[in-house]
């Protein structure tokens, strides 16, 4: 053991140079403390793994809502294909029925033309059927005389 003045006794720590088994009295405190830091741990901890679990929840959930947006997508871009193909099918289909009007409209006309000229060839064969009945009966009638 070292030897030392009495002016180094009152120093911190110099109890253990004097005596090496003296163990300063341990307050309750320090345990208590250490009991409510452990306890403020393991809630921190608690938290934390409660955190990590929402955390991947809110990532699988972003994942899904991902893959559906995805989807949606793919569904919008496809109906909006089928709609413009129906677009420019609709736009044919009233060019083709805007022809057929036309054409519809030329047979009538023809059609009419044709209806007329029969109806004067139907009166012109009467005038003839007419004209024959009575030279023939002129003819019969000079025969009688």
């Amino acid at each position: 053991m070292r030897f030392m003045s009495a002016c180094a006794w009152g120093q911190p720590g110099a109890e253990k140079l004097f005596l090496p088994w003296y163990k300063p009295p341990q307050s309750q405190a320090p345990r208590r403390v250490r009991r409510v830091l452990e306890d403020q741990l393991s809630k921190v901890a608690s938290d934390l793994e409660a955190l990590r679990a929402q955390n991947e929840d809110a990532s699988v959930t972003r994942e899904q809502l991902a893959k559906k947006l995805k989807d949606a997508e793919q569904v919008a871009n496809a109906v909006k294909d089928d709609l413009q193909e129906i677009r420019q099918a609709r736009s044919k289909d009233s060019l083709t029925i805007a022809a057929q009007d036309l054409e519809m409209q030329k047979l009538s006309e023809k059609m009419t033309a044709q209806a007329e000229m029969l109806e004067q060839e139907k009166a012109l064969l009467e005038a003839s059927r007419d004209v024959r009945d009575l030279m023939g009966a002129r003819t019969f009638h000079i025969s009688d005389v």
